[in-house]
């Protein structure tokens, strides 16, 4: 059978730390949020509050009706405690304009702001629109102000043609004379600050070695041998949706949902340590994830992250079934829990990663030992990386280890009573993140 080849591989991460120092952050007006680094870390306090900075950190203010402010602060050897940095909030504004009778009355939001020809600046949202002349209401309607656009609602002259009785009302929705016509300039709006998707090339490097234990050294079976392969490469990719994002959930934009799928691209042909001769069997990986995770900043600094998924790891074989029945033929589909801590350094963040995995099915190698006894196996991963974002390239380097231990029953006729089948992988995915 193939020959294990050993792999080594060593993640070093050099960290230069400044010590921290505590920050004063004000804004005008007060009560605005802040967020160190991204708004997916989460809301630090409001203003006015301290918050503690560790190097370069990025300061993101919001409030709403206001536009956002991020700053890169640097505290600098020259300056000395107390730290503050203070924040202007600008008004976040449309330009509404309205033309129709010239001399009407112009009331937004029930206050009386002038005449047309009008055009002012509104705060951006929803107002309530009335034109009034002579006292008598010609035009009412409720219109959306977007950000730094220009809103240009004209009242027809018509409007005003025929005057109803004294006692009449004028219904602006029934009327044909009240005419209304809204358009709309479009202008790019404020950038967003948080991640909505991001789309990675997945590529993994695997080695496997299989071991039964306790085999009966009288066995004439031929299935029970070790196997080990070596260099098999699974490529692929990977999708992560942050839906509380999506939706504008702030309280959700830790959490992820991940699919994967790595498909085998080097095939090998299994050999004989006997006398050195190919069976008609050939390796067979692939790799698929759909899973759901959560993740916690502390501190703007640590991360901490669950959970839970399903995986299915395939290590099988394709040939003549004769030859397939001598290996160790497994699929094994697992659900997965788990959990991940990080450091954020700057850029990159150095992690360490382990799940338990409940393997509902071994695939065909579990099936095989049914009719003398059954088999069941449980799995374990566990994994050491470095996780990196530039802009908005991102992703990961990672080794990891994961184990499946076998037991099987012995009657008589397995010549073993388990086994423990061991993949050892380095994985890397690069991707865009939008």
């Amino acid at each position: 059978m193939l020959r294990w080849v050993p792999l080594a591989f060593v993640l070093v991460t050099g960290v230069a730390q400044a010590a921290k120092k505590r920050v004063k952050i004000v804004s005008k007006p007060a009560g605005a949020s802040v967020y160190l680094g991204t708004i997916d870390a989460g809301e630090k306090c409001t203003t006015p509050c301290d918050v503690d900075i560790d190097g370069e950190t990025t300061v993101i203010i919001d409030l709403a009706g206001y536009r956002p402010k991020s700053e890169l602060i640097v505290i600098s050897r020259r300056e000395r405690a107390p730290y503050k940095r203070s924040f202007n909030l600008v008004p976040s504004v449309g330009t509404l304009k309205i033309d129709g009778p010239p001399g009407a009355n112009v009331f937004v939001d029930g206050a009386d702001e002038g005449k047309i020809p009008f055009e002012k600046d509104v705060p951006s949202g929803t107002h309530r629109i009335q034109v009034k002349l002579d006292g008598k209401e010609i035009y009412v309607n409720a219109v959306e102000v977007a950000e730094d656009e220009e809103l240009k609602v004209t009242v027809a002259n018509k409007a005003v043609a025929t005057k109803p009785p004294p006692d009449a009302e004028t219904d602006p929705e029934t009327d044909p004379n009240v005419t209304p016509d809204i358009r709309k300039q479009a202008t790019p709006s404020t950038p967003r600050t948080s991640t909505l998707f991001t789309l990675s090339a997945a590529l993994s490097v695997g080695f496997r070695e299989f071991t039964y234990r306790n085999v009966d050294p009288m066995t004439t079976r031929q299935d029970l041998g070790p196997e080990t392969e070596g260099g098999q490469v699974l490529a692929g990719g990977q999708l992560e949706l942050w839906p509380g994002t999506l939706a504008g959930v702030r309280a959700l934009r830790g959490f992820a949902l991940v699919g994967r799928f790595q498909y085998g691209v080097n095939p090998q042909t299994v050999i004989q340590n006997a006398d050195n001769s190919a069976l008609g069997a050939r390796t067979f990986w692939t790799s698929l994830e759909v899973s759901a995770r959560q993740q916690f900043v502390i501190a703007s600094k640590v991360i901490a992250e669950i959970g839970i998924g399903y995986v299915g790891d395939q290590h099988q074989f394709e040939g003549t079934e004769s030859d397939i029945d001598k290996v160790p033929d497994a699929h094994y589909q697992s659900l997965k829990i788990g959990g991940r801590g990080a450091v954020i350094v700057s850029k990159l963040e150095p992690y360490l990663a382990v799940e338990n995995r409940i393997v509902m099915s071994g695939g065909p190698l579990q099936q095989r030992f049914e009719t003398t006894g059954g088999a069941d196996v449980s799995g374990i991963r566990a994994a050491l990386g470095v996780g990196f974002k530039f802009g908005a390239i991102s992703g990961k380097v990672e080794g990891s280890l994961t184990r499946y231990s076998w037991n099987i029953v012995e009657d008589g006729t397995t010549d073993t009573d388990g086994a423990t089948d061991s993949i050892r992988q380095v994985s890397m995915t690069v991707g865009y993140a939008y």
